[in-house]
């Protein structure tokens, strides 16, 4: 997270208060110790859906090969839980409640099964999958 980053957060509503939340509670638990968590972070409405995500992805599901370990997110959108699910075989390892709805702790194998870089997946998360 850049300081540009904190500055759009920041001014605005409803984002500013999730993230503040966020940042001064108890952490979501991790499924293991030396998991890699991979972040999903707010986008741009124009750069959202499948091949973004896909290509934040495939770079911690290479470093987690290069160091025989699984990662992790969580999540509040069942898309993105499926996709996972689907894309590199992640289960969920628990379910909370957070800011009013269902948040999904995924995890993958160790290291992670290895996704297709077909355009058919690259496309399967629609943009509205990530809003």
């Amino acid at each position: 997270i850049t300081p540009a980053d904190v500055a759009v957060a920041a001014q605005t509503p409803g984002l500013r208060e999730r993230l503040a939340n966020l940042w001064t509670t108890q952490p979501l638990p991790l499924p293991v110790e030396d998991a890699v968590c991979c972040v999903l972070s707010v986008v741009e409405p124009k750069y959202r859906g499948g091949p973004m995500l896909y290509d934040m992805t495939v770079k911690v599901e290479d470093f987690c090969h290069e160091n025989d370990r699984p990662f992790y997110c969580w999540t509040g959108s069942s898309h993105v839980r499926d996709w996972f699910v689907r894309g590199w075989g992640a289960m969920v390892f628990d379910t909370r409640e957070w800011e009013g709805r269902p948040m999904y702790g995924l995890v993958t194998e160790r290291p992670p099964r290895r996704g297709v870089a077909s355009a058919e997946r690259r496309a399967a998360v629609p943009a509205s999958a990530t809003t």
